[in-house]
């Protein structure tokens, strides 16, 4: 009975059974391939390298703009812009268009041929014509400068004055600065009357000289 006793003593004393023991964790398993232990939510762990898009999407959108900004010069290569100013101020005329009154900013599609262009006022009896040769691209400005010249007045006593349809008096008159260019000038006297269309040119005075039949 006694050795009895002592086998079922020494049966309790067992380790425990290899399926028990599986449940526990062996140190070395980590080191096994195939077996990395996770570390989320370990303290002091890396966190997984994030991939770098904001930096990828900069530089595509820089690539981009370059890309745009080729494309305008490219675009705007096709074009002369120049900017038309004028003393006075005058309309200008392309084509028989009428582009407005200077300072105009003028585009048109690069070409060969030369640009004809009309600077104009029918008031002050003024027209210019100009002849523009443009490369691609910003041409600066064009300035147009109408010189004065003089009209000197050698008629009788009370004629009246009518210059571009504009009365200036009756003689006598002192001389009349007027624009370089064309000029009507109407005369009348009583029920006379005489017109006269004047070449005014800046270097030197142009005389207007004239004698109506004296009336009986």
């Amino acid at each position: 009975m006694a050795a009895g006793a002592a086998v079922a003593a020494g049966s309790a004393a067992r380790p425990e059974s290899p399926a028990a023991g599986a449940e526990r964790s062996d140190p070395l398993a980590a080191d096994e391939p195939g077996n990395t232990p996770s570390t989320a939510g370990a303290p002091g762990a890396a966190a997984p390298r994030a991939a770098s898009k904001p930096a990828t999407t900069a530089t595509r959108e820089s690539d981009r703009d370059k890309l745009l900004g080729a494309f305008a010069e490219l675009e705007a290569a096709k074009d002369s812009t120049v900017r038309l100013e004028s003393t006075p101020r005058l309309k200008v005329r392309m084509g028989g268009k009428i582009l407005g009154s200077t300072p105009v900013t003028l585009t048109v599609p690069v070409q060969n041929l030369p640009v004809d262009l009309e600077f104009f006022d029918t008031g002050l009896g003024l027209s210019r014509s100009e002849q523009l040769t443009l490369k691609p691209g910003d041409n600066g400005t064009h300035r147009v400068v109408i010189p004065k010249g003089k009209l000197v007045f050698k008629l009788q006593e009370g004629v009246a004055v009518t210059v571009d349809g504009k009365a200036v008096g009756t003689t006598p008159l002192a001389p009349l600065s007027l624009y370089e260019g064309s000029h009507v000038v109407q005369l009348t006297r009583g029920e006379q009357k005489e017109r006269r269309t004047l070449e005014i040119s800046g270097e030197e005075p142009t005389e207007l000289e004239f004698s109506f039949a004296e009336e009986e």
